[in-house]
């Protein structure tokens, strides 16, 4: 598969973070590219950085040395406002335990992040919803609460929320920690799903993914190693 323009770079960036030591440095002078379309999974051991380069990548930390430029943006450029506008339009979030509110329904949590500022979705938006949560095979379930679904289900209606903004670019941490064998190869072939154009034009989204299961990591196309505070190992995979 051919990939497109670059979506994220890292020019000598260095991270340090607080300790009950002191400071501690994560990682230093890394330099890393990701291109729209790829799809590339972090991986390290507990407490390498994988969740802190997932959460810079995403525009919520832009504490750090160096330059990094996330969809043609310089995050250190960007204030507060700025960076959430970000993340808003064109980067989606998953997470390993779902976030979802169990007051809500399947829709309503779907369509939630279009709505967020105001009482309640209008009908473009719940159609919205209604159409993602279809591509993520839960068309039958919109008005079923969340706690009636599976955990397969669950992390599903997690990616349709990620998905119904549109965004350019998902960042999944753990996606598939909690999820059984078949319910986590569900969710990769979404993923593998997400990153593909389709026919009305949908561009390439490009898909990064933090894990410490080595099935996720073999469905990516590069698995970057993070180990000693560096990028120790970019790996292609076959």
């Amino acid at each position: 598969m051919s990939f497109g323009e670059e979506v994220v770079r890292f020019h000598r960036v260095t991270k340090t973070i607080k300790a009950e030591e002191g400071e501690r440095t994560l990682f230093e002078d890394i330099e890393l590219s990701i291109l729209s379309g790829e799809w590339v999974a972090i991986v390290g051991a507990s407490g390498a950085g994988k969740t802190t380069l997932l959460s810079m990548i995403g525009a919520l930390d832009n504490r750090f040395e160096g330059e990094l430029e996330v969809l043609d943006h310089s995050l250190l450029t960007l204030n507060d406002n700025e960076l959430a506008m970000l993340r808003s339009q064109h980067i989606g979030f998953i997470f390993q335990d779902f976030h979802l509110l169990t007051h809500l329904s399947v829709l309503e949590n779907v369509a939630f992040p279009l709505w967020i500022s105001r009482a309640k979705a209008d009908q473009t938006e719940l159609v919205r919803a209604q159409n993602v949560l279809s591509d993520v095979g839960l068309a039958s379930r919109w008005n079923s609460k969340v706690t009636h679904l599976s955990g397969g289900e669950q992390q599903r209606v997690a990616i349709a929320r990620a998905l119904v903004g549109d965004p350019r670019l998902i960042i999944a941490d753990e996606p598939t920690g909690n999820l059984d064998e078949v319910s986590s190869e569900c969710v990769l072939d979404l993923f593998e799903a997400l990153r593909t154009p389709d026919d009305s034009g949908q561009a390439a989204r490009t898909v990064v993914v933090a894990t410490h299961d080595p099935r996720v990591a073999q469905r990516a196309d590069r698995i970057i190693k993070l180990e000693e505070q560096k990028l120790v190992m970019v790996e292609a995979v076959s």
